[in-house]
């Protein structure tokens, strides 16, 4: 028979625990009025987190889950503590066992059991159990079949996997980059075929000797590398097309890959790191002392993406509060990496726990980060976030490009308009015809009718500025240079101060432009400590010296 599950360890936390009593003793006498003590994790012993103390405590799945501990100091007061669960069990009534409820319950019985005669025979008026003789067909004899071998698999061989490791593909498909694995299947589906359970490629665990297979079935020409040589199981797998990119490994640890990646078709090159943190808050200190490393070490474009287990910020979880003390060291190690979010498409929570309504809790815990020169290189690019269907993290895919669309450019009002002869008239005919709704409405559906003819304005008179004030002074001197060759000539004397009128207003024209343009670059770049500040005070600076 099969034995019952009574007790299991969960995590608990004591969140304004004094500080006093966070020695092995103490926490051991709290952890008594839940359960039995196991262990604390090493932040709480080494109390590098003040947050709250975090121990695993052995409880019976059937007892009582309380929000709140008192107990007496040593002064006799009463001092109380909040404990959250970062699991609790759910007991099935029907069946006594955990993980599910009730309803779910397979074992729940559904109809009466049936009563099997006794051996003495059946009561009187009762009813005789007979054999019920079946005719048998002839099982045919098996055909003999051929196996053939699979096909030889280039990549490396790993061992010892226990788990299912992040997998994380290097691959962009667009419309520029668009490469088949095999004849008559496209990438995205030899993809989603491989990694399908009803193949029974990926399941909850998978063996370490299976991942040549896996591999395989995406297609024979697949290269991989994981990590399975810094922990057991291979936490990570990162996966490549090698006629799409040359990638070399850099650093690999029990958390993360990093890797140098050269696209052969641009020539580009970046650093990538893939991230499975560890969930516990101590050991994620070492992935933050490592990417502080790689990015003491290398330079250039560097992307970091995975499961950090960690969140960045206070409103990106729901279920449980946010505490400063779980935040300060990834966002140290952001900060010292000078790295920021990529813009994201999708959902915004990228991991939950699945459980029923009322325990269920919403985390983002994946990212994707990059550094400035990124940025650079790739400016078009996001993250998108994909709905998590089955399993309980949302997968992330990059794109580092998007198709050229050619938009049109965003209006904008220019200050040199108002020069124009005719733009009061154009102002008048389309502002004041009354339009009927609330004052916001009116005021929008105007200005809405004022860009047409604005820009037929700006098209006709203003498309050109700098070419119009060149050849405005090119004519005055033209004309000027004939005057001194006949200087009596009145009639060019005339042309000579209506050209000069032309380029006064034109000069005018072009610097309303030439002002309103540098005011909206220091608007813009002017208050940051970029290049166009340093560059603008250096100009001032030399103008400073030759006054």
């Amino acid at each position: 028979m099969k034995e019952r599950v009574k007790y299991v360890p969960i995590w608990l936390r004591l969140c304004g625990l004094p500080l006093k009593f966070w020695s092995r003793s103490c926490l051991e006498k709290l952890a008594g009025l839940l359960g039995k003590f196991v262990k604390r994790d090493s932040a709480t012993e080494d109390k590098t987190r003040l947050g709250y103390a975090r121990l695993l405590v052995e409880v019976d799945i059937g007892q009582e889950f309380p929000d709140k501990l008192f107990f007496m100091d040593e002064k006799g007061s009463e001092v109380c503590v909040l404990v959250e669960y970062e699991w609790k069990p759910i007991v099935c009534s029907s069946c006594k066992g955990i993980s599910h409820t009730q309803d779910m319950c397979r074992k729940k019985a559904t109809s009466e059991p049936v009563t099997k005669p006794t051996k003495p025979g059946p009561k009187p008026g009762g009813k005789v159990w007979r054999p019920v003789q079946r005719a048998t067909q002839p099982v045919p004899p098996p055909k003999p079949t051929t196996h053939k071998p699979p096909a030889p698999f280039r990549g490396p061989t790993y061992h010892n996997s226990a788990h299912i490791p992040s997998v994380s593909v290097i691959q962009q498909i667009t419309r520029q980059e668009h490469h088949t694995l095999r004849s008559d299947v496209s990438p995205a589906k030899s993809y989603a075929e491989a990694l399908s359970p009803t193949k029974q490629s990926i399941e909850t665990k998978v063996r370490q000797q299976d991942f040549d297979t896996i591999l395989h079935n995406l297609g024979t020409h697949w290269h991989g590398i994981n990590n399975s040589s810094f922990h057991t199981g291979g936490r990570v797998w990162v996966i490549w097309i090698p006629h799409l990119f040359n990638v070399t490994t850099l650093h690999l640890s029990a958390q993360a890959i990093t890797v140098q990646v050269t696209e052969i078709s641009t020539g580009d090159s970046f650093i990538f790191t893939f991230v499975y943190g560890f969930n516990d808050d101590g050991d994620r200190m070492s992935l933050w002392q490592e990417l502080k490393h790689v990015h003491d070490t290398f330079s250039g474009p560097w992307g970091i993406c995975g499961d950090f287990n960690n969140v960045l910020h206070y409103n990106e979880r729901i279920g449980r509060d946010v505490t400063w003390y779980e935040i300060m060291d990834f966002r140290d190690c952001v900060h010292y990496c000078d790295l920021m979010d990529i813009k994201g498409k999708g959902d915004f929570y990228t991991w939950n726990n699945k459980q029923v309504p009322g325990s269920r809790h919403y985390s983002r815990i994946d990212r994707f980060l990059v550094n400035s020169e990124w940025m650079d290189l790739y400016p078009l690019a996001y993250a998108h976030f994909l709905p998590e269907g089955l399993f309980d993290h949302n997968p992330v895919v990059c794109y580092r490009r998007q198709d050229r669309v050619c938009r049109r450019p965003a209006f904008r009002y220019y200050n040199m308009w108002s020069l124009d002869i005719g733009f009061k008239e154009i102002v008048q005919q389309n502002w004041l015809p009354a339009v009927k709704g609330s004052l916001m409405y009116q005021i929008v559906t105007k200005l809405k009718k004022l860009k047409k003819p604005l820009k037929e304005l700006n098209r006709n008179n203003f498309s050109d500025v700098d070419k119009a004030v060149g050849v405005a002074k090119a004519l005055l001197e033209d004309i000027q240079h004939q005057i001194h060759n006949t200087p009596t000539d009145h009639s060019l004397i005339e042309a000579e101060m209506a050209a000069a009128d032309s380029l006064r207003h034109l000069s005018k024209v072009q610097y309303s432009f030439l002002s309103q343009k540098a005011q909206v670059e220091w608007l813009a770049n002017g208050d940051d400590n970029t290049q166009f500040f340093h560059n603008h005070i250096r100009a001032r600076i030399s103008k400073y010296k030759r006054l």
